[in-house]
């Protein structure tokens, strides 16, 4: 129960006591309302410039705009435009003469003694060593032909008597002195003083003598 005064001042206090009701009362909720939200356009911030006025009448100029014209010097216009590079001059090469050092060369007096000269031939040119050719590596008409000339020269008898030694290639034929057999290898005597040409040398023994005969074939 309020209890409120006759007059009431700033000063007066409210008394709340509570309520005796005699009767229920049902309480529902209620859904608040939907909050909407209205935007406000703001103003923009504004530039404020001071003009200082001319007069009371405004004339506003169109703006004169030209075409743009390329403008060359009449000096540059018929003359020929020159491309500048980096170049390089080499001066001309000075030769510089130093005059050289005077020198002065002595040697003592050289005498070369005579060397002695001998007319007898060395014994190492006088000799030739030859290996006789195998007879299966001579052409079988020439191997027949040599064999021919070998048993004529021979003057034997019979071809039994007569045994062949080699037959023997690049020799110098017309110079043969005399000829020997070291094992398998024919020494040859040159004798001095003729003329040599190339020459085949057929080598034979006669068996009973032991005897060699040689025939000569040019090549």
């Amino acid at each position: 129960m309020i209890r409120r005064a006759a007059a009431r001042r700033s000063s007066d206090d409210l008394e709340v006591t509570g309520a005796e009701l005699g009767f229920t009362v049902d309480l529902r909720a209620v859904v608040p309302p939907e909050v909407t939200g209205v935007a406000t356009a703001l103003a923009p911030e504004l530039v404020v410039e001071e003009l200082f006025d001319d007069g009371d009448e405004v004339v506003v100029l169109e703006p004169d705009i030209w075409e743009t014209v390329d403008v060359v010097p009449v000096a540059l216009a018929d003359a020929p435009f020159a491309i500048r590079s980096p170049s390089v001059r080499l001066d001309r090469a000075e030769l510089r003469s130093m005059p050289l050092l005077e020198t002065s060369c002595e040697a003592p007096d050289a005498q070369i003694a005579q060397p002695a000269i001998s007319a007898k031939p060395h014994a190492s040119v006088e000799l030739m060593r030859r290996r006789p050719t195998p007879p299966g590596d001579v052409p079988t008409a020439d191997l027949r032909a040599h064999l021919t000339s070998l048993f004529k020269a021979s003057r034997c008898a019979s071809p039994s008597d007569l045994a062949l030694v080699g037959i023997y290639h690049r020799v110098p034929g017309g110079a043969v002195g005399s000829v020997a057999v070291d094992a398998e290898t024919l020494v040859i005597r040159l004798a001095t003083g003729r003329r040599a040409r190339p020459a085949t040398l057929i080598v034979g023994r006669v068996k009973e003598t032991k005897k060699l005969v040689t025939v000569e074939i040019s090549a």
